[in-house]
């Protein structure tokens, strides 16, 4: 297991504590990502992770969250049914609704 799996399966699995500080090494991964990065990442559930957060009371940890999703979303922009689908799956979509944004 790589260092992207565990920060994921700590963003999506551990305690909040622990959330708080792997949904700031997960959203730095997207920070300046090349687009073979950005395909690795997605496909190793960086979405879902990021999405997983989504219903944290945190604002500061919603918004790291947010920039992630937006910094995917940005670099999949030719490729946006895909991420799309991927945010669908993950509630992603439901989770950004319920805090007001869409």
């Amino acid at each position: 297991m790589g260092i992207v799996d565990k920060l994921i399966t700590l963003l999506i699995n551990d305690d909040i504590e622990i959330k708080k500080e792997a949904v700031w090494a997960v959203s730095n991964c997207t920070a300046a990502a090349s687009p073979e990065q950005f395909n690795f990442l997605v496909e190793k559930g960086i979405l879902k992770a990021l999405c997983s957060v989504l219903t944290m009371k945190d604002p500061r940890i919603l918004a790291v969250a947010l920039e992630g999703i937006e910094n995917v979303l940005k670099a999949g922009a030719q490729h946006f049914n895909i991420v799309r689908i991927f945010l669908k799956l993950t509630n992603g979509f439901n989770r950004m609704e319920k805090i007001g944004l869409h």
